[in-house]
């Protein structure tokens, strides 16, 4: 019987404790792989994407009522469906003129696009009502989406003035000094967002604000990031490498050790002590695995602290020219 995947795995525990309940095992054996997850950094939990802002559109006017997620263009603009997603906002400043009056904020993110003239917001417009049909507007992805595997950022760059943008901001931050969100320009602070929730019951979408907006667009933001990874459920589903089954196994083991069974189906491998010793041959694997994966990927090689080295405006030809360190 192999260890190689998820059934595997929970059939061998049921060698030694055959009356266990199989959703027991299978949690036993999902325990021991969130806690090796948990354990390092492992180099396969890294991952690269990139986020597009598409450009700015702002083509006419809209009337926009009170009380209703309903937007209707007029003069001119013509709205598509790669707009959905995006974030709508009004006033007579603009991200093409930004020093202009009038609020900003608050952003809405567009959901339907009914038909050419018509947009579908994700909440009630909440400003006053303004049916005149001179009402300014903008269109723009000023919160980027994150991959359905995403847990942190390890770094996110602007590539065109060649550094690495601020992710340790919050919007309640970012509040305090722009409340209009009437500022923009060159991003240099992405600040986590309240998350989208598609419909049809979909898993929440983690979303992070541009700090100011990307002016004008397009422009696109590559990012590393850390993924969360899944718990094994299909049967044929495999631990991440270079996590082995044989390493699960053990911390699986030290779980059904601690589990006295039932009173009518006592465990027969219950036993504290043997508790102790699998977790201990368990970590012991783990912390193998741990070099196994820093050689590989080289990641525990350092030779400067570089907590004490700035963001942006830094780029690397400021790095050549200043002794930093």
């Amino acid at each position: 019987m192999s260890d190689a995947n998820f059934e595997g795995l929970w059939k061998r525990l049921r060698v030694f404790a055959p009356e266990a309940p199989i959703p027991l095992v299978q949690e036993f054996v999902n325990t021991a792989y969130s806690r090796a997850l948990a354990y390092h950094l492992w180099n396969d939990l890294r991952g690269q994407s990139a986020a597009q802002v598409p450009a700015l559109y702002n083509t006419g006017n809209v009337t926009v009522v009170q009380g209703s997620a309903t937007v209707t263009g007029v003069n001119g603009a013509a709205f598509t469906t790669a707009m959905i997603n995006r974030q709508f906002f009004t006033g007579a400043g603009t991200v093409a003129d930004p020093s202009s009056t009038g609020t900003l904020a608050p952003y809405y993110t567009i959901i339907a696009r009914p038909d050419a003239t018509t947009l579908t917001l994700d909440r009630p417009y909440e400003k006053p009502t303004d049916a005149t049909g001179d009402l300014t507007y903008s269109i723009l992805q000023v919160y980027i989406e994150m991959p359905s595997d995403f847990l942190r950022f390890e770094s996110i760059v602007d590539i065109d003035n060649n550094w690495k943008l601020h992710t340790n901001f919050r919007q309640e931050q970012i509040n305090i000094w722009d409340a209009k969100r009437s500022v923009s320009g060159t991003t240099w602070i992405v600040a986590s967002a309240p998350p989208r929730f598609p419909s049809g019951g979909a898993a929440e979408i983690q979303r992070y604000e541009l700090w100011p907006k990307t002016s004008p667009g397009p422009k696109t933001f590559p990012f590393w990031y850390t993924k969360k990874p899944a718990l094994l459920s299909a049967a044929t589903d495999r631990p991440i490498s270079p996590i082995r089954g044989d390493v699960i196994r053990k911390g699986a083991l030290a779980e059904l050790a601690c589990w006295p069974g039932t009173g009518t189906s006592p465990n027969p491998y219950f036993n504290l002590d043997l508790h102790v010793r699998l977790d201990k041959e368990f970590t012991d694997g783990l912390d193998h695995l741990v070099r196994e994966d820093n050689e590989r990927s080289q990641r525990a090689v350092w030779y400067e602290d570089w907590e004490g080295v700035p963001y942006a405006p830094i780029d690397a030809r400021y790095l050549q020219t200043h002794d930093v360190f």
